[in-house]
């Protein structure tokens, strides 16, 4: 994914298993229907985001669109390709760092790489949580397999995270998040 860094990218999620009744309609052209072993009908949502990707980390991809970045797990991720209208971009090449650059690295890696996250991502890669704990204080909204959600993000753990909202606080576990937004941030 790190070859598509600084590209416009569209990006296809699976997310929202539910439940449907038997009454229901039939599902959208963006979903799918599958059967379960009791034979109930279950939906499952396709979700369309567009951005530049600005990184990929060891579990996650993050596009950033006008205001706001949206982090996607690779295990809620269907497909990401190039943005056919828009133009091409890129970002310089890491191959193109000057030669104290290049010294500092070579002489100096595990001091050098350490006190830089991009480059820490680029070589050993971030996991979601790590990358998530910059945006503590931030708005957020996003969807899990069961509910959508919005609030504050106030806490960070390897396996959850913590946003709180009009309702109170509420813990939502990383690995069920389809994805994340970060809204109302400059970069």
């Amino acid at each position: 994914f790190l070859s598509l860094r600084g590209a416009r990218v569209k990006a296809e999620i699976i997310c929202g298993i539910e439940q449907l009744d038997e009454d229901e309609e039939e599902i959208t052209v963006d979903e799918f229907d599958t059967i379960n072993d009791m034979n109930e009908r279950k939906c499952i949502k396709v979700l369309k985001k567009k951005g530049k990707l600005a990184t990929a980390g060891r579990d996650f991809i993050r596009i950033n669109q006008v205001g706001s970045a949206v982090f996607i797990l690779y295990s809620h991720l269907i497909s990401i390709a190039r943005d056919e209208c828009a133009p091409e971009e890129h970002e310089p090449e890491f191959i193109c760092a000057n030669q104290a650059t290049r010294r500092e690295l070579t002489f100096n890696f595990g001091e050098f790489v350490s006190k830089n996250k991009d480059l820490v991502n680029l070589f050993f890669g971030i996991p979601l949580h790590r990358q998530l704990k910059e945006f503590l204080g931030k708005d957020v909204k996003g969807e899990t397999d069961e509910q959508s959600f919005c609030g504050t993000l106030v806490k960070v753990d390897e396996g959850n995270i913590r946003i709180l909202n009009k309702m109170g606080e509420e813990d939502i576990n990383i690995d069920e998040i389809c994805f994340i937004e970060v809204l109302d941030i400059n970069y």
